[in-house]
């Protein structure tokens, strides 16, 4: 099948002080599976940081997504509902270098429609961004989320509820071609160790396209 995925964002920051900042992105994406349309979700995520020194800075993140699925396999499968996250991450740019340090936690709520999918998650991660030769900028981060679901999955006969640990590692390359256009080559991988076999899975996806700055 064919799978189109639209991805449209504003993001904008605002200086406050001389050690604060805020920022609030705002983003929709729109999925469609072959003709039939199958996602939207619309996201707010407003964001404050404070930097420490000049080195060092904290960032503290909430956001909201509301996901409308039109492609589902039943009622108790309904992944539509929504999302709550909180997110504290610590940014360190290594003196003297072009390499940025981060690591951070965060905490998800995702109430859906489907008794399968309602969920609480922890995940922690880290990452750096590095300068390469011929202007590449580079963003690695690696993740590992623990979710636990409320309620006992279907695919067990309602025996027991589902529990996934995910590893995530994306990787992420740029370059500018004008002071506007980039290019970009984005690598995920995923590897969700899921207590229910239906869940199991692991996968590589690589994208690359083009970003216009306005």
């Amino acid at each position: 099948f064919n799978l189109l995925d639209n991805y449209l964002y504003g993001n904008y920051r605002h200086i406050l002080t001389d050690s604060t900042e805020a920022g609030l992105l705002v983003s929709g994406e729109f999925t469609y599976v072959g003709e039939q349309f199958y996602n939207e979700q619309p996201l707010v995520r407003p964001t404050f940081l404070w930097r420490e020194t000049k080195w060092a800075a904290v960032d503290l993140s909430y956001s909201y997504a509301h996901s409308s699925f039109d492609f589902t396999a039943g009622p108790i499968s309904d992944r539509s509902g929504d999302t709550h996250s909180i997110t504290l991450q610590q940014r360190i740019q290594v003196p003297d270098t072009q390499l940025q340090l981060s690591a951070g936690y965060s905490h998800l709520w995702n109430n859906t429609t489907g008794s399968d999918y309602t969920h609480q998650s922890d995940a922690a991660f880290c990452g750096l961004i590095y300068t390469l030769p011929f202007n590449i900028n580079a963003n690695l981060i690696y993740s590992h989320s623990w979710d636990n679901y409320q309620n006992a999955n279907s695919l067990t006969g309602f025996a027991f509820p589902r529990k996934d640990n995910i590893d995530s590692l994306d990787l992420y390359l740029a370059r500018p071609i004008t002071p506007l256009l980039s290019a970009f080559v984005k690598f995920d991988y995923t590897n969700d160790h899921s207590n229910v076999t239906f869940f199991k899975y692991h996968e590589a996806v690589v994208m690359s396209g083009l970003t216009v700055t306005f």
